[in-house]
């Protein structure tokens, strides 16, 4: 499941994000590492908390000020 060299464990989180948390696509392309709190091992609840707030805007280069791809926007 997580041999596809396209794709494998990024996307893999990616749509488990979006199922489980309920973000727009945007919102979990900017996703970060800092932006996910997970519990500690001996915590009583083993609940954890994904930050969003910014998302990533996919509108193509000739839109965008610095030529890139994306867009962050708060």
């Amino acid at each position: 499941m997580h041999a596809r060299p396209r794709g494998g464990r990024k996307l893999h989180a990616f749509f488990r994000t979006m199922y489980y948390a309920g973000p727009r696509p945007e919102e979990a392309v900017a996703r970060d590492v800092l932006d996910v709190r997970l519990p500690e091992g001996s915590a009583p609840d083993q609940w954890g908390e994904l930050l969003f707030h910014m998302a990533r805007h996919e509108v193509g280069k000739q839109w965008t000020d610095t030529g890139e791809v994306h867009e962050k926007r708060g």
